[in-house]
């Protein structure tokens, strides 16, 4: 509401000086209230001269451009859904370590074998190899990679009585 009583008092050409006199504000106020109204569709047109930028203030907001290279496809697609949570490496080691048993693959068994060293919360992964039901693998996994793996992290003493290393 406030940028559309800006918009009625300053409707027609003006500058940043004629902006500055007609509200008795300072000029760094005047740029900031111009910047308002152009991002809400109030700034129709925006013209360079010598004497400064003459700005047409209008009273009714235009119509907000299209969304760009969204404008041909569908906005609400199902297909391509997008999350911003990403999957913690210790699911993604119990989960691989699943798969590992299910499909008798041993790729998978490498790829948890690479996440060994982004594990920072032990209580998440027992918690999600208890779920798999994969603590056994987990433990052979931990035990081959101990001497060739290096900087990988230590299991806490409360959590090596329950994985068993």
């Amino acid at each position: 509401m406030f940028e559309r009583n800006l918009a009625n008092k300053l409707k027609g050409w003006n500058t940043i000086s004629d902006i500055c006199e007609k509200l008795n504000i300072r000029r760094s106020s005047a740029y900031l209230y111009v910047h308002k109204l152009n991002k809400k569709g109030f700034v129709i047109q925006k013209i360079k001269k010598p004497r400064g930028t003459m700005y047409l203030i209008d009273s009714i907001p235009k119509p907000l451009e299209k969304d760009g290279m969204l404008d041909d496809t569908e906005i609400m697609s199902s297909e391509l859904e997008y999350s911003k949570n990403e999957i913690q490496p210790e699911h993604k080691i119990s989960f691989l370590l699943k798969e590992s048993n299910e499909k008798n693959n041993i790729r998978f068994r490498k790829e948890a074998k690479k996440l060994l060293r982004s594990i920072k919360n032990w209580k998440r992964l027992y918690r999600y190899l208890k779920a798999y039901d994969v603590i056994d693998e987990f433990r052979e996994i931990y035990k081959e990679s101990l001497g060739k793996i290096k900087k990988l992290p230590s299991i806490p003493k409360r959590y090596k009585k329950l994985i068993g290393v």
